[in-house]
């Protein structure tokens, strides 16, 4: 395993050097965290429940990254997976939809790369720079990704990146239920006319539904 110097800051402002890989330098931040946590006052410890939530988030935006990755280089195929959201649901016991999401979210907050490997913004730009700043979370990843793509594909690109704009911007400040609320609002004005209406089956006549002749037979 290969290793190299990590730095980093803990919240008490010291810093980290050492020889451990990636993982094991988190964990020991972390290890760490939880003894600052511990010996911290009342007033302070609310200041911790929120920069543990933002990081949760930023390792999401990160876990995303890999995804995309995975997906990008088809190592679900080469390792004996129809897809990367079955690879992923078999090799960290998620279920098929928690594989899904986070395959969905990968694909519109990730970085893409053009066929000639040139690396792309990704499709929802401000989404992905709120999740990898810890400002939102999963759940208005959801709402947004959701709200996007119940767009009408006649929507102009101008109006869908002023819709992501707007909905990132609210996912700051709103939990998901609300959020959802603005992105109903932001579909009726995209949409007034609303989706076209299913085409439903005519009611057979009274006499009929009842077995009997209809009427004029």
């Amino acid at each position: 395993m290969s290793r190299k110097i990590v730095r980093g800051g803990c919240d008490n402002g010291s810093v980290i050097v050492t020889r451990l890989d990636t993982k094991q330098a988190i964990a020991a931040c972390l290890d760490q965290w939880r003894r600052v946590i511990v010996d911290c006052d009342d007033a302070g410890l609310p200041a911790h429940v929120r920069d543990i939530e933002s990081v949760s988030r930023m390792v999401y935006s990160v876990m995303l990254d890999t995804v995309a990755e995975l997906e990008c280089r088809n190592i679900a195929v080469t390792t004996g997976f129809r897809n990367t959201k079955q690879l992923l649901a078999g090799m960290l016991n998620l279920s098929p939809t928690e594989a899904g999401t986070r395959v969905t979210h990968a694909t519109q907050l990730a970085p893409r790369r053009a066929l000639i490997g040139e690396v792309l913004a990704p499709l929802l730009p401000n989404t992905a720079a709120a999740l990898a700043a810890g400002e939102i979370g999963p759940a208005q990843v959801r709402v947004i990704t959701e709200t996007m793509g119940a767009i009408p594909t006649d929507v102009s690109a101008t109006d869908r990146d002023a819709a992501e704009t707007e909905l990132a911007r609210h996912a700051r400040s709103f939990n998901s239920t609300s959020l959802h609320r603005i992105g109903q609002h932001i579909l009726a004005h995209l949409d007034p006319d609303g989706p076209e209406p299913r085409d439903q089956p005519q009611p057979a006549p009274a006499a009929q539904r009842r077995g009997g002749p209809a009427v004029g037979v």
